[in-house]
């Protein structure tokens, strides 16, 4: 079932990442080295210091597209970020306003160095595998409600820059957890390499443009 897109706002991201990106990530491995000493008593402090770091992204990164689907209540239960490049616009909803939970101090249970060295190692192989080509299309980041997921919403959130980098014929590149290669396989990702943690190992994947309809309206809903 395909889910209508919708472009995030600013005042989505608390929403996103308490209903979404928080509770769907507990179990990667980026996440599991960065809060090694996670409770319940330092979850707020996580999502707080996350919501921040999320807003400042949105607002600085003028290139990406944010996009979301909704439930039947009109509730996001997912988001994605896409870095699709010229000509496409980016898609979200700006507002001159920046939310206040920017600036908020990392976490108690935060293992900087852990976050450092994995992030190190993700990057280099990022590179290694774009190796500065400039006309890769990238899916940097997708989040789907744990109670939402097997439904059709992340579908619809990677067939949407599927089709957008079709439709350019453009490569993408997504760098997957070891819980998403098989997901990513299902739409033409290919294996290029891998990054291997202690708590599982990541895969570098690359997707070569299909035919499409250059006349299908791919974009998002705006209501």
């Amino acid at each position: 079932m395909a889910h209508k897109i919708f472009p995030v706002e600013s005042s989505d991201i608390p929403w996103l990442v308490r209903h979404c990106d928080y509770p769907a990530m507990r179990e990667n491995p980026l996440t599991i080295a960065m809060f090694p000493n996670s409770n319940p008593k330092t979850e707020e402090e996580e999502i707080m210091w996350h919501t921040g770091g999320l807003q400042d992204s949105f607002h600085s990164a003028s290139e990406s597209s944010w996009i979301k689907v909704c439930n039947d209540k009109m509730e996001p239960v997912g988001f994605a970020i896409w870095f699709l490049g010229k000509p496409f616009p980016a898609v979200r909803t700006t507002d001159a306003k920046r939310d206040e939970a920017e600036g908020v101090k990392a976490p108690t249970t935060l293992d900087g160095h852990a976050w450092r060295t994995m992030s190190d190692d993700l990057r280099l192989e990022k590179d290694r595998v774009l190796n500065d080509r400039p006309d890769v299309c990238r899916l940097t980041m997708l989040s789907v409600n744990p109670d939402y997921q097997r439904q059709g919403y992340g579908t619809s959130l990677v067939g949407w820059g599927c089709r957008q980098a079709d439709r350019a014929h453009r490569t993408i590149f997504v760098m997957a957890s070891p819980a998403a290669v098989g997901f990513y396989e299902k739409f033409g990702f290919k294996t290029q390499g891998q990054v291997w943690t202690c708590h599982g190992t990541f895969k570098s994947m690359l997707r070569e443009p299909e035919e499409c309809d250059h006349h299908l309206n791919n974009f998002v809903s705006s209501k």
